[in-house]
């Protein structure tokens, strides 16, 4: 059969946003995701939806990934 693979952004009472995509995410896909889905959604901290919090996967720790994030301010 075919495999999905859900990715989400969750907030402290609800998904802010999510995403299905067919087979395995790759980095590429958790990048884009991240850059186009979620960091629109951030905010300035301290606001509400202003951290972001990932766990110790493989797809989490590409340079280029920490470079927009630290040029957004997160």
């Amino acid at each position: 059969g075919v495999r999905y693979t859900l990715v989400a952004a969750m907030g402290m009472d609800r998904y802010i946003v999510q995403q299905v995509v067919e087979g395995s995410l790759d980095s590429f896909d958790f990048f884009e995701f991240i850059v186009e889905d979620v960091v629109p959604e951030m905010r300035v901290f301290p606001d509400n939806q202003s951290v972001l919090v990932m766990d110790n996967c493989w797809i989490h720790h590409m340079d280029t990934l920490q470079e927009v994030l630290n040029v957004q301010g997160l």
